[in-house]
Protein backbone atom coordinates (compact mmCIF):
# COMPACT_ATOMS: atom_id res chain seq x y z
CA UNK A 1 0.00 0.00 0.00
CA UNK A 2 1.06 3.67 -0.70
CA UNK A 3 0.92 6.11 1.96
CA UNK A 4 -2.49 7.72 0.93
CA UNK A 5 -4.25 4.57 0.55
CA UNK A 6 -2.55 3.30 4.39
CA UNK A 7 -3.66 6.55 5.39
CA UNK A 8 -7.00 6.81 4.63
CA UNK A 9 -7.35 2.96 5.53
CA UNK A 10 -6.47 3.77 9.13
CA UNK A 11 -8.65 6.84 8.77
CA UNK A 12 -11.85 4.97 8.07
CA UNK A 13 -10.74 2.11 10.60
CA UNK A 14 -10.55 5.17 13.29
CA UNK A 15 -14.25 6.02 11.77
CA UNK A 16 -15.35 2.66 12.77
CA UNK A 17 -15.41 1.50 9.32
CA UNK A 18 -15.61 -2.54 8.58
CA UNK A 19 -12.19 -4.10 7.76
CA UNK A 20 -13.03 -5.27 4.40
CA UNK A 21 -14.94 -2.26 3.29
CA UNK A 22 -12.09 0.06 4.28
CA UNK A 23 -9.20 -1.83 1.97
CA UNK A 24 -11.61 -1.72 -1.03
CA UNK A 25 -12.61 1.94 -0.13
CA UNK A 26 -8.98 2.28 0.13
CA UNK A 27 -7.78 0.47 -2.79
CA UNK A 28 -9.99 2.50 -5.10
CA UNK A 29 -8.27 5.53 -4.39
CA UNK A 30 -5.88 6.81 -6.83
CA UNK A 31 -2.19 7.21 -6.30
CA UNK A 32 0.43 9.35 -7.72
CA UNK A 33 0.95 6.16 -10.43
CA UNK A 34 -1.99 5.92 -11.63
CA UNK A 35 -2.65 9.55 -12.23
CA UNK A 36 -0.44 8.93 -15.02
CA UNK A 37 -3.03 6.60 -16.25
CA UNK A 38 -5.91 9.16 -16.73
CA UNK A 39 -6.78 10.77 -20.19
CA UNK A 40 -6.28 14.51 -20.19
CA UNK A 41 -7.89 17.15 -21.93
CA UNK A 42 -5.26 17.61 -24.37
CA UNK A 43 -5.30 13.27 -25.06
CA UNK A 44 -9.17 13.79 -25.68
CA UNK A 45 -8.88 16.20 -27.99
CA UNK A 46 -6.18 14.51 -29.79
CA UNK A 47 -8.67 11.18 -29.87
CA UNK A 48 -11.42 13.77 -30.94
CA UNK A 49 -8.98 14.67 -33.99
CA UNK A 50 -8.39 11.55 -34.70
CA UNK A 51 -12.00 10.48 -35.04
CA UNK A 52 -12.80 13.96 -36.84
CA UNK A 53 -10.17 12.58 -39.37
CA UNK A 54 -11.58 8.82 -39.50
CA UNK A 55 -15.17 10.41 -40.27
CA UNK A 56 -13.72 12.64 -43.30
CA UNK A 57 -11.95 9.56 -44.80
CA UNK A 58 -15.44 7.24 -44.32
CA UNK A 59 -17.34 10.50 -46.01
CA UNK A 60 -14.81 10.16 -49.03
CA UNK A 61 -15.14 6.48 -49.20
CA UNK A 62 -19.11 6.79 -49.11
CA UNK A 63 -19.01 8.94 -51.74
CA UNK A 64 -17.06 7.08 -54.14
CA UNK A 65 -19.12 3.88 -53.29
CA UNK A 66 -22.13 5.76 -53.88
CA UNK A 67 -20.42 7.05 -57.62
CA UNK A 68 -19.20 3.37 -58.37
CA UNK A 69 -22.98 2.03 -57.19
CA UNK A 70 -24.04 4.79 -60.00
CA UNK A 71 -21.38 3.24 -62.26
CA UNK A 72 -22.65 -0.42 -61.59
CA UNK A 73 -25.95 0.49 -62.59
CA UNK A 74 -25.50 2.15 -65.71
CA UNK A 75 -22.88 -0.78 -66.53
CA UNK A 76 -25.86 -3.56 -65.71
CA UNK A 77 -28.45 -1.01 -67.95
CA UNK A 78 -26.25 -0.68 -70.84
CA UNK A 79 -25.63 -5.07 -70.29
CA UNK A 80 -29.29 -5.40 -70.44
CA UNK A 81 -30.15 -3.54 -73.37
CA UNK A 82 -27.02 -5.52 -75.78
CA UNK A 83 -28.50 -8.47 -74.44
CA UNK A 84 -32.21 -8.30 -75.30
CA UNK A 85 -31.00 -6.90 -78.80
CA UNK A 86 -28.69 -9.76 -79.23
CA UNK A 87 -31.65 -12.45 -77.63
CA UNK A 88 -33.92 -9.85 -80.52
CA UNK A 89 -31.72 -11.36 -82.91
CA UNK A 90 -30.91 -14.37 -82.30
CA UNK A 91 -35.22 -14.98 -82.07
CA UNK A 92 -34.99 -13.22 -85.61
CA UNK A 93 -32.61 -15.98 -86.75
CA UNK A 94 -34.15 -18.89 -85.36
CA UNK A 95 -37.67 -18.02 -87.22
CA UNK A 96 -35.64 -17.43 -90.49
CA UNK A 97 -33.83 -20.74 -90.19
CA UNK A 98 -36.95 -22.19 -89.16
CA UNK A 99 -39.05 -21.25 -91.97
CA UNK A 100 -36.39 -21.90 -94.47
CA UNK A 101 -36.62 -25.45 -93.02
CA UNK A 102 -40.38 -25.59 -93.40
CA UNK A 103 -40.01 -24.90 -96.83
CA UNK A 104 -37.58 -27.08 -98.24
CA UNK A 105 -39.16 -29.73 -95.83
CA UNK A 106 -42.47 -29.61 -97.88
CA UNK A 107 -40.80 -29.11 -101.54
CA UNK A 108 -39.50 -32.48 -100.56
CA UNK A 109 -42.50 -33.56 -99.62
CA UNK A 110 -44.39 -32.18 -102.25
CA UNK A 111 -41.40 -33.60 -104.40
CA UNK A 112 -42.08 -37.15 -102.71
CA UNK A 113 -46.14 -37.21 -103.08
CA UNK A 114 -45.32 -36.12 -107.25
CA UNK A 115 -42.88 -39.12 -107.68
CA UNK A 116 -45.53 -41.32 -105.97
Amino acid sequence: MTSIVAELYDALKKAGVDDDLAKAAARSVLTADDKDQLATKADLLLVKSDLLAVKSDMLVMKADLRADMADLRTEMADLRTELRTEMAEMQSNLIKWNVGAMAVLTAIFSAVVKLT
